[in-house]
């Protein structure tokens, strides 16, 4: 195949996935249909934290806080349209869902094409449930994908870090004050590597990670 060819076909796959995502998003400007319930509770919740409210007292859902600085940052970027802020927070958090999803193939099978086809495979599983976005589970998912990204380096190619160990923990707990529910790859995980520490004796290291 052509070294252009090469280049170009997985930025197109790419671009395909990120442009059908991002503009199924209920908060885009080339949208007609309205937020959902969440969303547009979400999107108050920012409103009103902009205007001295304070959430868990003034106002009250059981989402972790970072959702709603999300919200209070998008709100304030809207140029008067709480919507189309939101939107742009969602394709920035998408655009960073997207890279550590390909990073992550590519970390496994080192194939451009077959990295960047697998995720534009993945575009209609992935507009799906975000349900049009400006869901908990959108946002999440973009700290979810770093740290993915983090644990497979550590487990196929045993690089790690000190400042990949605390991106990892930093991932985890916005993750977790997004959606407390949601941290499932780092229970997995960090199970593995209490398991694994303790069947190689290698307590240093088990230490050195929980720090």
């Amino acid at each position: 195949m052509k070294p252009k060819l090469k280049v170009a076909i997985p930025i197109i796959f790419l671009a395909v996935n990120f442009l059908f995502v991002i503009l199924s998003f209920k908060s885009s400007p080339f949208s007609n249909v309205l937020n959902e319930h969440d969303s547009t509770m979400f999107m108050y919740f920012g409103k009103a934290m902009n205007n001295g409210m304070t959430p868990y007292v003034d106002m009250f859902d059981h989402k972790g806080i970072v959702l709603f600085w999300i919200q209070q940052i998008g709100v304030s970027i809207g140029f008067g349209n709480f919507s189309t802020g939101i939107w742009i927070i969602e394709i920035l958090f998408y655009l960073v869902t997207l890279v550590f999803l390909y990073k992550t193939c590519m970390a496994i099978t080192e194939n451009k094409i077959a990295s960047s086809f697998s995720i534009m495979l993945l575009t209609g599983a992935m507009v799906i449930p975000f349900s049009g976005g400006n869901y908990s589970e959108e946002f999440a998912l973009s700290f979810i994908a770093v740290a993915g990204y983090l644990f497979t380096k550590i487990l196929v190619h045993e690089k790690q870090s000190k400042l990949s160990l605390v991106l990892i923990g930093i991932t985890g707990a916005l993750t977790f004050f997004i959606r407390s529910n949601m941290v499932a790859l780092w229970l997995v995980f960090c199970i593995y590597f209490i398991f694994e520490s303790f069947r190689e004796k290698n307590f240093k290291l088990l230490f050195e990670r929980a720090l």
